[in-house]
């Protein structure tokens, strides 16, 4: 798991690759919330909703093919009108 992650920080500016990391970590704390503190969710709190006005949305998601050791993963901006902003 670690080359990717390698590639990915030569790949991504400092700040993008601090950012991701970021993310990252939050994403493992939420599920590690979940799953040892028994902290369950409701389902609605899943269903997505656009940001407030003057603020924007990250929205986030990914796959990884174990087979050909290969993935992807995507961002979303997206502004409070649901226009989307930026694909990385």
């Amino acid at each position: 798991m670690g080359d990717w992650v390698m590639s990915l920080a030569e790949q991504l500016s400092p700040p993008d690759f601090d950012l991701f990391m970021m993310l990252c970590w939050v994403i493992w704390g939420a599920r590690n919330s979940r799953l040892w503190n028994d902290k369950s969710s409701n389902p609605d709190n899943f269903r997505w909703k656009r940001p407030p006005r003057g603020q924007l949305k990250l929205n986030v998601d990914g796959a990884w093919n174990k087979e050909l050791n290969t993935g992807v993963l995507v961002l979303l901006f997206v502004t409070a009108r649901g226009t989307l902003l930026l694909l990385l």
